[in-house]
């Protein structure tokens, strides 16, 4: 019998069938549960050669049995003995046997040698071809098996089509499998049962309902069996179809055909509910089929998928005879239901009774979903490496799954790098796996990576990475995939679609969403709902509701996200009230997720009583229907019906408060000031174990510090085990609010040493302290500390505080002019925090102008207009006090009345000013009326300005002596004589300053400490008459004279800090500063240490490592060394190294700690000297860096460490000092530093930017570390000097070494194929950065692209490259391609790349240069003019060209034209002889690159004067009759008439000349060449 495979596949039936072969008997194909056999053998032939004969007999008798046993047993080394036995038989060349051979290797998985037995029949029929096709279909490899079967030079046979099919399901492939159908209807096989069946399956598998259905309906009703409706019913089931399957199933049972088992198990995968299961399981109980293992696995996973794991587990315990599928069946249930540790016990009992196979360790992962249990997951990650399932292809999918879900990227990644062979189901799992993750950009790159490895995306893979551009606003990227799905032909798939949709919505493109949305043919809920979302998130409510109008028009019935997303869009109560209505007329009236979505709507619009009748109508309330009513009580003030709710949560409803709930119960307690309930709450928090929660234990702190009891709250914060920034920024803001500002501060001192790394807020507190604790000066340091030392950019907050710090100091003129000059407008707060100050200092004039804008800023602020009252009150002009109040009158507004709030025996009791309804008044007043004598007696002097009421002085006493708050005190003293406890008073407004000076006085004279928190902070009246605000009332401000200097510092830094992010973006994507980021860090007041924090702050939050790596390298490259410790400056050096580097030093080793700043006094010397292209800048802090470092090591006697070498090398190669960096080297060497990798590193760049390429190969080739960026440096130096073969040689060693090149190093190196001139190069590395080093391109590399291509001549390339990139071309990439339109002359696009370089960087000069070139070079000298008047116009200046040379130890510096020089009349001579001599010798000068609309003479005069020849001939009348090179430095580019020139005076001289420039090195030698190759 003959093996035939294919069948074992359950997308058909197994029923006979039969072909002929003619040279074997006709059989007949028996079924069989997985096979068919052929049932005969071939007849053997007669010859005259009777020994021949009978070994052919033999042969035939013996081996077939023995290789179907091989095949059956899996065993491949018998396998091939028996094949050695036949070949040396002589029988190798029998088709039978041969066929045989390739069914029993196919068996035992040896693809290869099946291979090779058939590639070697000479006479291959059908069942060699099928055979064949069977044996890469059993062992996965399906694609093989369809590309054999289209390669098939035989007419195909219903075995043959029913193999393919089961190989075109497997990869889903519908386009394939309509293909198959047109071939099989060209077939007689059209109607056999069987291949309907499979095909019906098939269609079933590849998602197309629609095909598999047509199928079904087109076969005779004679010819469905039940298979066939088995087929259709899995068919629906697998596609989430289960009303269809079900009513196919019932339609089934009415045509009287018998269900089998294989029904049932379809059937339970389409039941939709847990009662729908149940029923279905009582009819496989009495259909007497519940002994079938498989439906009893399927019963188990039916009551796992609803939930209901115990069922499963009685199911699987009933069971009499376990198999892997019921254990793996069991396992899934619990892990489905998130039990995985349920899982992962069942798991180990397994192991107990048999060994897992693959399917086990994929169901108990599959469970593993949090970080918690990933350590288990890593053991069974182990375990599953140590069985050899790592290569499962499915195993390992699951595992990137697992990983990725308990949010380990990288360990996910570790396992997609190790897999052998990956599918797209493991390409999208991995991309999903970084999207779920928050890893953006890396799902990009991946996504970027599936055109190199031949895969064809799939409607999975778009929706992932739409939802990556969705999250990081790729718009560009967004575009470029969407041009992938129109390729692939899935824009009709709705899932797609919809992704698409969302993708143009989040990305802020609404025009491109509704075209997408517009394009679609089938639209559901998903997709309206989507749309919805779009414009309700852009702030489009109206379009909002007409599109769900549309919605409900097409008879689509919206569903939950439906109405979250409209809720999303209500600007007004009408509007929630209109959602509410349809929310409840579709029946979601009770949806606890809607429900709870528009109670917080509701609460949002402050809309208390109908956020409560929703949240009284849900049908069920989970704690999170409950916390959002709690929360909704707090935000609306109804602080007791939030804790009377709550109450009903832990009491009557049974439910178990979680960390939400207690946060927000703590914020009502506080708001009441009810410390009883706070302890009470803290108590239940510690039953429920979570005190170990760090935002509730935050929130206790706060609460107990606002509820009066700061000792409890330093408790609390002393014994929390883990502190974050909000642990001790609640701390500094209790201390603050208390008046313990020494404290306060030395607690934010503390944090600081502890390395916790204050926000915003912190800074909002700490300014707080400053403000109320009357340091002017220590306000403004912390003020610019924020952005210098944290990268924080100065909010609205911090503003308002600074307002307020000048504004009550007198210096309301700087708090008004600091307004005017926010870098953002000023919103109501500071503004309204200015007029305070003119009310207390009684500024009317300055009042009303700042009224003016709170009146037009916040219309209903009841606040202002009490501010005017007051002042207007002071000034005694009572008519415009009754003006002021006619106003409010007239817009509706009316002050909030003053309330005090007081708890006594458990109960809490409210005073309103003047009320007098509480049962105890008559008490109160009698209480007050005894104070007030005793007061007055004491010497207190009511404050009746704070009455505003022209009535007599009497009356004015009588009403401020029942304001709120002292009614609230004088009940506190009645209800508690004899005690000994603090009185605590909450006022919901300022406390007035008549009750802060009368509660002082009642303080002392009862003996008591008060306690009166009001609705800025905590006044803590000691029994002695003083309160802990430090009667900040009354304290004017003190300024000290350096005041004024500080804040002219931080004017001219802010709104540098305010643009970190843009000029790290600039950073991220360019190689070098572009033009409008070196004026701006000219001008920079930063340490560049500092400033480095600033630029890392602009990262994605949290920093992505990619970015933080990529920027890390371009600080480095930019000479700034990246140590947060060093950069890290005390008080002192903020304030002085600014001023004087060197008294900054004398004043630390004055307080005892030289050694604690030193470096940085350096670094800030130096730190941008590669950034400041301002030459007398760069000289100076140069110097000044050199000086203070030798003083340092030699008066002060301090070592230099790494950091100080680092530094003073960076300062030496700004100046090309190449004999200060070998002193330097000599001096490290000493130290022996010289092991020090980034020290060597250093040096190695600095001598190659000193000119001495020779010594930096020494240093390279005698590192014993070398490490990328050794590599990279060398690379770029060798590039720099034009030695392009030597670099590309050392990048070939560097990969031979095993050394992986990062982007800085492809940067290099396309950096010399461009220099080089070598486009086919720069081409292959471009794509290789890619393909062998998974490296995406950057920027900066397809700028040195379009470089490429630009200075080749193909323009219109390089232009289409620039825009198919796949993010937005930067300002560096036009400004490149810009350069190459002046090289070529292109006036045209030149014209359109400098507009794109305008509108992005319209602070940059080298764009109107680079015109005014093109212009020049046409004779266009109007344009010139014109381009020249567009950049005054602008306030944009040409950096001047400086070079730089150094004689006898002394740098010298030249400016074009410029003769201010002391040898000037000796260096013109110089010019005037060489201009002859080079005249002479052929020079001719390139008038073209003057910009002047001058004579031929005048511009050849202009350019004999140009810095680097100034600077070339003071070097050569300096050093008459030295051979050593001329050292010259360019701040800019060399121009291309002095680059001819330099080459001919090169070799008239007889000298090698190094000109450095900003971009590279050009070494003249003396036979008139230079190293760049003429790279101009």
């Amino acid at each position: 019998m003959v093996l035939h495979p294919g069948l074992n596949c359950s997308c058909f039936p197994t029923t006979s069938s039969s072909f002929s072969d003619s040279t074997q008997a006709p059989g007949r194909f028996s079924p069989a549960p997985s096979c068919v056999y052929v049932n005969s053998r071939p007849a053997v032939k007669q010859d005259n050669h009777s020994s021949s004969s009978s070994r052919l007999e033999a042969g035939l008798e013996r081996y077939p049995p023995l290789l179907r046993q091989c095949g059956a047993a899996r065993d491949l080394s018998q396998a091939r003995r028996l094949h050695v036995e036949i070949i040396e038989n002589g029988l190798d060349r029998e088709r039978f046997l041969g066929n045989l051979l390739v069914q029993a290797y196919g068996k035992c998985g040896s693809l290869q040698d099946a291979r090779t037995v058939f590639d070697g029949m000479v006479d291959r029929n059908l069942y060699s071809w099928t055979l064949l096709i069977g044996a890469y279909a059993q062992n996965g490899f399906h694609r093989e098996a369809l590309d054999l079967f289209w390669a098939m030079d035989r007419q195909p046979d219903n075995v043959t089509f029913l193999t393919v099919l089961c190989s075109c399901s497997s990869c889903g492939d519908v386009a394939e499998g309509r293909a198959l159908h047109e071939r099989i209807r060209c077939s007689r096989f059209e109607r056999d049962t069987m291949v309907g069946n499979a095909l019906i399956s098939m269609y079933g598998k590849c998602d197309s309902l629609v095909d598999a259905r047509s199928v079904f309906e087109s076969m005779d009703w004679r010819q469905r069996n039940v298979v066939s409706w088995n087929a259709m019913i899995a068919a629906y089931a697998q596609n989430g179809h289960s009303t269809e399957a079900l009513v196919l199933y019932w339609r089934m049972n009415l045509q009287g055909l018998g269900t089998d088992h294989v029904t049932f198990v379809s059937v339970l995968g389409a039941c939709s509910s847990l009662a729908q299961g149940r029923e279905i399981h009582n009819r496989v109980f009495y259909s007497g089929l519940d002994s079938f293992q498989s439906l009893a696995n399927a019963l188990v996973t039916m009551y796992a998928r609803f939930g209901s794991v115990g069922d499963a587990k009685r199911m699987f315990q009933s069971l009499q005879t376990r198999d892997e599928t019921s254990w793996n069946a069991v396992i899934l249930a619990h892990s489905q239901s998130g039990d995985w540790s349920g899982a992962l016990r069942i798991f180990k009992e397994m192991k107990c009774d048999m060994k897992p196979n693959s399917t086990t360790y994929i169901n108990v992962i599959s469970g593993f979903s949090t970080p918690e249990v990933l350590p288990e997951g890593r053991k069974i990650h182990a375990e599953i490496v140590a069985n050899g399932f790592d290569s499962d292809l499915v195993v390992a999918t699951a595992l990137i799954n697992m990983y990725g879900k308990c949010g380990s990227s990288h360990e996910a990644r570790e396992v997609f790098d190790k897999m052998k062979k990956r599918d797209m189901v493991s390409w999208n799992v991995m991309i999903g796996c970084y999207v779920q993750n928050g890893d953006f950009h890396e799902a990009l790159e991946l996504y970027q990576k599936l055109d190199m490895e031949g895969f064809k995306r799939t409607k999975a893979t778009f929706v992932s990475i739409l939802g990556a551009c969705s999250s990081v606003k790729a718009l560009a990227q967004g575009r470029l995939v969407h041009s992938h799905i129109l390729e692939r032909g899935l824009d009709s798939e709705v899932a797609v679609a919809t992704a698409l949709v969302n993708m143009y919505a989040k990305c802020g493109s609404l025009e491109e969403a509704r075209k997408v949305f517009n394009a679609m043919k089938n639209r559901d809920a998903v997709a309206w709902s989507t749309l919805i979302g779009a414009y309700a998130s852009n702030g489009y409510g109206k379009d909002a509701r007409s599109l769900y109008e549309g919605m409900v028009r097409e008879e689509l019935k919206p569903d939950n996200v439906t109405f979250m997303s409209l809720l999303g869009a209500c600007s007004s109560f009408e509007e929630c009230s209109w959602v509410d209505s349809e929310i409840v007329k579709n029946g979601f009236g009770k949806d606890a997720v809607v429900g709870t979505t528009m109670l917080n709507t509701y609460g949002k619009h402050g809309r208390v009583e109908e956020a409560r009748k929703v949240f009284d109508r849900l049908g069920s309330r989970d704690t999170i229907c409950w916390n959002a009513m709690i929360t909704t009580y707090v935000q609306n003030g109804c602080a007791v019906a939030a804790m009377k709710i709550f109450r009903e949560m832990t009491g009557a409803a049974g439910l178990k408060p979680d960390a939400v709930t207690f946060i927000a119960v703590l914020e009502a307690c506080a708001s009441l000031g009810r410390l009883s309930e706070v302890k009470a709450l803290h108590a239940q928090i510690s039953e429920s174990e979570l005190e170990s929660n760090v935002v509730v234990t935050n929130t206790l702190i706060n609460m107990y510090a606002r509820c009066g009891s700061l000792e409890e709250a330093e408790r609390l914060f002393a014994a929390a085990k883990e502190k974050t920034v909000v642990s001790w920024t609640a701390m500094v803001a209790a201390f603050s609010q208390y008046g313990r500002y020494a404290e306060a501060l030395d607690l934010f001192q503390e944090m600081d040493l502890e390395g916790v790394k204050p926000d915003d807020v912190t800074y909002t507190s700490i300014l707080f302290v400053c403000t109320h604790g009357g340091s002017l000066e220590q306000g403004w340091r912390y003020f610019t500390d924020m952005a210098e030392l944290h990268g924080l950019a100065p909010t609205a907050d911090h503003f308002a505080a600074m307002v307020d710090l000048l504004g009550r100091s007198g210096r309301l003129f700087d708090a008004k002019e600091l307004l005017e000059s926010m870098p953002f407008e000023p919103d109501p707060v500071a503004w309204m925090t200015f007029l305070t100050a003119c009310r207390i200092h009684g500024k009317l004039e300055l009042g009303e102008a700042a009224a003016e804008r709170v009146y037009e800023l916040d219309p209903s602020s009841t606040a202002p207009y009490i501010a005017m009252s007051n002042i207007y009150a002071a000034h005694g002009m009572w008519e415009k006090v009754a003006s002021v109040r006619k106003k409010m009158e007239e817009r509706g507004l009316k002050k909030l009345p003053g309330l005090s709030f007081i708890e006594v025996d458990g109960k809490l009791h409210e005073f309103s000013s003047g009320g007098k309804y509480h049962p105890r008044t008559d008490e109160i007043c009698e209480e007050l009326t005894r104070l007030h004598g005793l007061m007055r007696a004491a010497g207190y002097v009511p404050d009746t300005k704070a009455v505003l009421h022209d009535v007599s002085e009497g009356e004015k006493e009588t009403m401020l002596l029942y304001h709120s708050e002292k009614m609230a005190i004088a009940f506190g003293l009645v209800s508690s004589r004899g005690s000994g406890e603090p009185i605590r008073v909450v006022k919901n407004l300022r406390v007035c300053s008549d009750c802060h000076t009368a509660t002082k006085f009642i303080a002392r004279i009862a003996g008591r400490d008060i306690i009166l928190r009001d609705c800025n902070r905590f006044h803590r009246f000691s029994s002695d008459g003083k309160c802990s605000c430090g009667d900040y009332w009354s304290t004017r401000l003190a300024v000290s004279s350096a005041f004024s200097w500080k804040y002219g510092i931080f004017k001219a830094s802010c709104a540098e800090i305010l643009l970190a992010g843009s000029i790290a973006s600039i950073l991220l994507s360019s190689s070098t500063a572009s033009g409008s980021l070196i004026p701006l860090l000219a001008s920079s007041a930063f340490h560049r240490a500092i400033f480095s924090k600033i630029l890392l702050r602009a990262c994605p939050q949290p920093p992505r490592g990619s970015e933080v790596r990529q920027l890390h390298h371009k600080l480095i490259l930019l000479s700034i060394p990246f140590d947060e410790n060093v950069a890290r400056l005390d008080v002192l050096v903020n304030d002085s190294v600014r001023v004087n580097p060197r008294q900054a030093l004398e004043d630390l080793a004055h307080h005892g700690q030289p050694k604690k700043i030193d470096n940085v006094v350096v670094r800030y010397l130096f730190q941008d000297l590669r950034l400041v292209d301002d030459g007398i800048v760069k000289r100076a802090r140069a110097r000044c860096a050199v000086k203070i470092f030798r003083e340092m090591t030699g008066a002060a006697g301090l070592k230099p460490d790494a950091v100080t070498f680092i530094a003073v090398l960076e300062a030496c190669a700004s100046l090309g000092r190449l004999l200060e960096v070998k002193a330097l080297h000599a001096q490290i060497s000493e130290s022996e530093l010289e092991s020090n990798v980034v020290v060597t590193n250093t040096l190695i760049n600095m001598y190659a930017r000193c000119g001495s390429l020779e010594e930096a190969e020494r240093l390279f080739a005698a590192a014993k570390e070398k490490t990328v960026v050794s590599w990279t440096a060398m690379v770029a130096a060798f590039s720099q000097y034009g030695r392009y073969a030597e670099a590309l040689d050392l990048f070939q060693e560097m990969d031979l070494e095993g050394v992986k090149p990062d982007d800085v190093t492809y940067t290099s190196i396309l950096f010399v194929c461009t220099h080089g001139g070598s486009l086919e190069q720069g081409w292959r590395y471009f794509t290789d950065m890619a393909e062998l080093h998974g490296l995406a391109p950057t920027a900066d590399h397809f700028a040195a692209m379009v470089d490429l291509l630009g200075r080749s001549g193909r323009l219109f390339d390089a232009k289409e490259l620039l825009e198919s990139m796949p993010f937005e071309p930067d300002p560096v990439a036009w400004m490149t391609f810009l350069t190459a339109c002046r090289i070529h002359g292109k006036l045209e696009l030149g014209e359109a790349a400098a507009e794109r370089v305008y509108e992005l960087d319209p602070s940059s000069t080298a764009s109107y240069i680079a015109m005014s070139n093109i212009y020049a070079a046409h004779g266009m000298w109007e344009k010139v003019a014109s381009v020249r008047k567009k950049m005054e116009e602008r306030g944009l200046k040409k950096l001047p060209g400086l070079s730089f040379i150094e004689v006898d130890g002394k740098l010298h510096e030249f400016s074009s034209g410029g003769k201010y020089h002391p040898r000037t009349d000796e260096i013109c001579e110089e010019l005037t002889r060489l201009h002859g001599l080079m005249r002479a010798a052929g020079y001719v000068p390139d008038t073209k690159a003057v910009l002047h609309d001058v004579s031929e003479g005048e511009k050849e005069t202009m350019l004999l004067y140009h810095s680097e020849k100034m600077a070339i001939a003071f070097g050569l009348v300096s050093s008459r009759g030295s051979g050593e090179p001329i050292r010259v430095v360019k701040n800019l580019r060399v121009c291309s008439d002095c680059h001819t020139a330099t080459k001919f005076i090169a070799r008239i001289a007889g000298r090698d000349i190094i000109v450095r420039d900003c971009n590279r090195f050009h070494l003249f030698s003396s036979d008139g060449k230079c190293s760049c190759g003429d790279y101009w």
